[in-house]
């Protein structure tokens, strides 16, 4: 095993929690706010279409925490669509 293939399983171990399952940021991030289960799973779902669409799949990648601050952000302003949530936080990217 290469040196690159050991440092890439170190990044996947330090991001995994304590149940083995991959850290998400919006998580995170929604902490500090004040959302109903219901409305959590929303932002979640935006948030894990929104990088699947942009294929990004590293978690630890800084493009992801500006992506769930957006989302958050958008949520806080009223928004609760799932897919216009993805589309405004990809569109917000692209300026």
């Amino acid at each position: 095993m290469g040196k690159a293939a050991g440092s890439r399983s170190a990044k996947a171990a330090k991001a995994a929690n304590t149940s083995g399952a991959i850290a998400v940021p919006i998580r995170r991030l929604l902490e500090n706010h004040v959302f109903g289960p219901d409305e959590i799973t929303v932002l979640t779902t935006a948030f894990e279409d929104t990088l699947r669409t942009l294929r990004l799949a590293d978690r630890a990648d800084p493009a992801t925490e500006i992506i769930a601050k957006k989302i958050i952000e958008l949520a806080q302003q009223g928004e609760r669509d799932p897919v216009r949530l993805r589309e405004r936080a990809i569109q917000f990217l692209s300026q």
